[in-house]
């Protein structure tokens, strides 16, 4: 089952160009890099099993939505704050 995992999700997996010279290193450094930022290997990991807890789940689900909403409220936070200086450099004061 595990197997089948992997095979099915290798079309996901990050992948980088390496040039002929470049050094191993850094070509390491990038994927690992990438590799963070995806989170594929984190999925995979996650996937082993195939089973999960259902208070891991609720706790994952309510992580993403915590998340979701700071985003939401800074998105909003940052447009207000944009509209207000606008407002403000039109009518000629300072903000502050």
């Amino acid at each position: 089952m595990f197997l089948e995992t992997i095979k099915s999700d290798a079309a996901n997996m990050p992948k980088i160009d390496v040039e002929i010279n470049a050094k191993l290193e850094s070509a390491i450094r990038r994927f690992k890099r990438l590799n963070e930022k995806t989170g594929a290997l984190n999925k995979l990991r996650a996937n082993k099993n195939g089973f999960e807890k259902p208070t891991t789940k609720r706790k994952r689900l309510k992580a993403a939505a915590v998340k979701r909403t700071a985003k939401l409220v800074k998105k909003a936070e940052e447009q207000r704050n944009a509209s207000r200086s606008k407002f403000l450099k039109e009518r000629g004061t300072r903000a502050g």
